[in-house]
């Protein structure tokens, strides 16, 4: 009799996988990556929790890798790695607010999300966020903007964070990056120095607090109210052109 053929894992799989580990009953078979290792038997381990293409054995599955797919697996288990001792309620509720916030298939947000770092440590960072949003520490839309931020920093400089509970500045390009990622927000501008201060913005205190685990006082700060933007129709004689035509109203928003 004729063997079949190995199942081979592709790139349609990738978000069903993700989807269906992320929902699984028990994740306390997820064990620790060894970073010195390779990801064949990780990903096995994945497989062993779900019905995978339609009841394949482990050892009928093949797997073929290259690097920049070894790295996503890594990072996904170090991930998933970080949500072994949640519930299977927990995940699922969760998915749900990821597939409604982002009005898009759970297994893509999170197989884009997990592409997108770069780093096996930030996969520990994406895992202790959501499980704060599990908690209700941060809502959804915190999640989302928070990770957008994980992306952009490089790992080694998360370090420097906790210099920015007090307002600071760290030469040598680290606090403009920083600040582009939006983890800090100026204070103001200081005439004796050549540079301004900067300190922790919301989000970046979120994320030393909810993602790194450090002890940093959430604060709050000021509101401020911005008029509804405003249309209007152009009187008869201020039309050129159709006579539908409309004119952003911006006197109001202005404050005049």
């Amino acid at each position: 009799m004729e063997s079949k053929p190995p199942v081979t894992i592709d790139y349609d799989n990738v978000p069903i996988i993700i989807r269906d580990t992320m929902t699984s009953k028990d994740l306390s078979k997820i064990k620790s990556i060894d970073v010195k290792k390779g990801i064949h038997q990780g990903v096995i381990q994945l497989l062993n929790l779900i019905p995978f293409a339609g009841g394949a054995a482990v050892g009928e599955i093949e797997l073929a890798l290259d690097v920049r797919d070894a790295n996503f697996f890594r990072n996904y288990i170090s991930y998933l790695y970080g949500l072994n001792d949640t519930t299977e309620k927990e995940r699922e509720d969760f998915i749900k607010d990821v597939e409604k916030t982002a009005n898009d298939y759970s297994g893509n947000v999170l197989a884009g999300m997990i592409s997108r770092i770069d780093n096996i440590n930030k996969g520990v960072i994406l895992s202790n966020l959501t499980r704060a949003k599990m908690k209700g520490e941060i809502t959804i839309e915190d999640f989302f903007r928070i990770v957008a931020v994980v992306e952009r920093i490089p790992y080694a400089d998360f370090k420097y964070l906790p210099q920015f509970t007090q307002k600071n500045y760290i030469p040598g390009g680290v606090s403009e990056l920083l600040l582009s990622a939006g983890v800090l927000s100026q204070t103001g501008i200081d005439a004796n120095v050549d540079h301004d201060w900067l300190e922790l913005s919301p989000i970046g205190t979120k994320l030393m607090k909810y993602g790194l685990g450090m002890d940093v006082e959430l604060k709050d700060r000021a509101k401020i109210d911005i008029p509804a933007l405003q249309w209007e129709n152009l009187d008869d004689d201020e039309k050129e052109g159709d006579d539908d035509s409309t004119q952003f109203k911006y006197d109001s928003w202005r404050g005049k």
